[in-house]
């Protein structure tokens, strides 16, 4: 839940506002949930005269009453304005839960002797549910309410409301992904796209994080998607940083946006934890296909024996769903609409606020786990693999599930991993184990190229793995 303070000095044209159509035509029903006088509310006295012509002006001069009674002047302005949003997870309330809880926010905030209405008219383009809260800050008794330090007052209402509703619990500045603004929304429309950058960017750096081990890695999984990258250093020259945008039709940057505000696991100090942990090599007397399915067969062994650790706290299941959901949207390349899954595991990995260093740069927590996708992007699973793989994410999953109740996490992380099991129960390989087969097994055929084949293939191949693919001295035809 969040809310935001602003202040004017125009009650009817704010009013206006919130019972017209909005910016994107987004206000569908607007109506009163809640008043300092009931009157006002759908079922009071007052409530037809909302309908009329001059009600809205009837209604901003009794709310503006006590200020004009007593020539107040305000200085910033006495009309005190607070939308209250939900998280778009949370669905919508009932008028009846929201005028209780404004009713409450009035109280905590000081408002009691205020005249005040809370407008709801529908979810915003976004698709959060919300209210506004509109007080005149000039009490009956013409004295201004002291609004000093009301944005930590509102905070604090906010956090209190999450924990006794069970909502989504919103994390300090910088926490969790950042929203999406109006502008970014109302700009893909404009250019017909169906995602905005943010959208975008988040899903490519998300696949490029995973893909790589190295900053230099990372910096050229994000040139192969054709994302422009601009690093950021300190003064003495080290790498703190870093923001990215995509290009227009003339190959000019869109928007810049730093990889913290796409999602906070994407900051450069928390994806260098993530690289520096890396702890295993691959082995050169198997191919990679073979250590793929070796250590398929152990990941959900790993997170199991992981989860069942004494200590261990909700921040290291987060930090194991973070590696499950690197696995997932790295075989989203082959599969992409596993992408959905990984964003859905992703924002599950993201704890509800910030905790000590230590736990904030785990690093890779299931080895195992983290070193099946970097061979997957080396062996390319496709076919039987593929379902291997997901069906190893189910599993994985499943296991995330089964550890919910004991480590106590939050509302919003479970319906994100429920989200992906959901999916993945859809999926029939989910359900069907795969053959197994021995490290041992028939190697893999040689790859015999002619110049028309080597393009279709290329086209086929996700970028990720174009950059591994050998030279074409190692594949030509053996000789008769």
């Amino acid at each position: 839940m969040i809310a935001k303070v602003s202040r004017g000095r125009h009650l009817g044209g704010l009013l206006r506002y919130l019972f017209g159509p909005g910016r994107a035509n987004e206000h569908i029903d607007p109506h009163l949930v809640g008043a300092w006088d009931t009157g006002w509310l759908p079922e009071g006295v007052f409530a037809a005269d909302l309908e009329q012509r001059g009600g809205l002006a009837r209604l901003a001069r009794m709310l503006d009453a006590p200020r004009v009674a007593h020539d107040m002047p305000v200085n910033g302005g006495h009309v005190y304005h607070v939308p209250i949003s939900l998280p778009s997870d949370d669905g919508r309330l009932s008028d009846a839960t929201w005028r209780k809880l404004v009713h409450e926010a009035v109280v905590s905030m000081g408002f009691q002797h205020c005249r005040w209405v809370a407008v709801h008219h529908g979810r915003s383009a976004q698709g959060n549910d919300h209210v506004h809260l509109v007080v005149n800050l000039v009490d009956e008794h013409g004295q201004v309410v002291n609004t000093y330090r009301d944005w930590p007052r509102w905070r604090r209402w906010c956090r209190w409301t999450e924990q006794r509703m069970n909502l989504t619990p919103t994390a300090p500045a910088g926490a969790g992904r950042k929203a999406t603004s109006r502008a970014e929304i109302d700009r893909a429309r404009r250019e017909g796209r169906h995602v905005t950058d943010r959208y975008e960017l988040r899903r490519v750096v998300h696949s490029a994080a995973a893909h790589a081990r190295t900053e230099l890695e990372f910096f050229e999984q994000l040139r192969t998607h054709g994302v422009r990258f601009r690093p950021r250093t300190d003064r003495a020259g080290r790498l703190i940083g870093y923001s990215v945008a995509l290009t227009d039709d003339h190959r000019r940057p869109r928007l810049w946006l730093a990889g913290s505000s796409l999602r906070r696991d994407l900051s450069l100090p928390r994806l260098q934890a993530r690289w520096r942990s890396h702890p295993l090599s691959a082995r050169p007397d198997i191919t990679a296909a073979q250590q793929l399915r070796f250590h398929l067969d152990a990941a959900t062994d790993e997170l199991r024996g992981y989860l069942q650790q004494s200590g261990h706290t909700a921040e290291h299941w987060h930090a194991a769903a973070q590696d499950v959901a690197n696995l997932t949207v790295i075989a989203a390349n082959w599969n992409p609409p596993l992408s959905l899954v990984a964003d859905h595991l992703a924002m599950a990995a993201q704890p509800p606020q910030r905790r000590d260093e230590r736990l904030r740069t785990l690093g890779v927590v299931l080895p195992t786990i983290v070193e099946a996708g970097y061979l997957a992007v080396a062996s390319g699973p496709l076919g039987l693999l593929m379902a291997t793989l997901i069906f190893t994410i189910f599993a994985l999953v499943t296991a995330l599930i089964a550890a919910i109740e004991h480590y106590q996490i939050h509302a919003s992380a479970q319906r994100h991993v429920a989200q992906a099991h959901r999916w993945l129960s859809m999926q029939p390989a989910a359900h069907t184990a795969p053959v197994p087969e021995t490290l041992e097994s028939t190697p893999q055929p040689k790859v015999t190229r002619s110049p028309t084949v080597s393009s279709q293939s290329r086209r086929r191949l996700p970028p990720a793995l174009q950059l591994r693919r050998a030279s074409p001295q190692q594949h030509r035809a053996p000789r008769r």
